[in-house]
């Protein structure tokens, strides 16, 4: 009997190791709601600092990082 993996979707929760969250602000989307593009760099650089400075500590002591393309 031949046997398929079937592989969860590319953004499904389970295909990441790590999470962070943050809290979408009214100030964040338009009328319609949808998130303001500014949004996105503040939220990439709150789950950068969240990753970076947890205490599990996932990456060398000393180590950098630069935010190269959004």
């Amino acid at each position: 009997m031949l046997f398929r993996t079937v592989l969860p979707p590319e953004n499904a929760p389970v295909r990441f190791t790590h999470w962070t969250f943050d809290k979408l602000r009214y100030g964040d989307t338009d009328k319609l709601g949808h998130v303001n593009n500014a949004a996105f760099s503040t939220f990439l650089e709150t789950g950068r600092v969240d990753l970076l400075c947890r205490e599990d500590e996932l990456f060398d002591p000393g180590t950098a990082y630069v935010i190269v393309r959004l």
